[in-house]
């Protein structure tokens, strides 16, 4: 064997190391982990329904890119509601400030997707909401919003939409969506990743007491009052007072 015959050889030992690291990275898939804060945040305001999470994705073997989280909830008593993600939140420094301690500056902004590089661990705040309440609630404020244009066009009082069915049906959606009842719930939150067939789970439970119930359900009577602002009182300095549960996952 000459030299140039050892040369090629060599040279071509030298692609097989780059090469397997290629195709590596070609066939193997990305795993997430999902991780998820022991307090949960549970409400009912006029988006319906709502839970918030503050979360942690890790990713391992590849960049992870999460193009939807959904959150699945089931009552002791087998009632189950699905939620989505609306929107996350993610806190982009702290400033420690004399006498004021640490203070968060944060960004919230729309869920449309997240990318976890392998190397850190990704933190956010991720609110849920009922897919199912919004579309209503679409519905039923376009319904009540055209009955007010009609009256107000018509130089008729504008008090007089209390007493038109879109406005009552509109007022009874909110009645009609409360789904938080005294008693456990377990939940799951599933992530689905770019390129994965398959999904990556989380359980968790909480349990919910008659106190925190009877808090969350001020809030329906804050929802008629808002709706009642909007269309009737117009106040432009109200502002709805929101009442909130905060469970702790039991198995945490």
């Amino acid at each position: 064997m000459d030299l140039f015959e050892i040369l090629a050889i060599i040279g071509a030992f030298a692609w097989v190391y780059p090469m397997a690291i290629w195709m590596n990275k070609l066939f193997t898939k990305t795993q997430v982990e999902i991780l998820n804060h022991k307090e949960l945040e549970i409400g009912f305001t006029s988006h319906g329904p709502i839970v918030n999470l503050n979360m942690a994705f890790s990713a391992e073997h590849k960049d992870a890119f999460i193009k939807k989280v959904q959150l699945t909830i089931r009552h002791e008593k087998n009632e189950t509601s699905v939620f989505h993600w609306e929107w996350f939140e993610e806190i982009l420094l702290e400033m420690d400030i004399p006498e004021s301690g640490i203070i968060p500056y944060k960004k919230n902004q729309k869920a449309i997707a997240i990318k976890v590089p392998t190397e850190t661990l990704t933190e956010k705040k991720v609110g849920f909401q009922n897919k199912k309440f919004k579309e209503e609630y679409s519905k039923l404020f376009s319904a009540t919003n055209e009955t007010y244009i009609n009256l107000t066009s018509n130089e008729t009082d504008h008090t007089q939409i209390k007493t038109t069915k879109e406005y009552n049906d509109f007022n009874n959606l909110f009645k009609n969506h409360f789904p938080w009842k005294a008693g456990k719930y377990d939940g799951t939150i599933e992530v689905f990743v770019a390129d994965r067939k398959t999904t990556f789970k989380e359980s968790f439970s909480f349990e919910l007491s008659p106190l925190d119930v009877k808090t969350l359900e001020q809030n329906l009577k804050t929802c008629q009052d808002l709706i009642e602002n909007h269309f009737v009182i117009l106040d432009p300095n109200y502002r709805a007072d929101w009442k909130w549960a905060n469970p702790m996952d039991l198995e945490k």
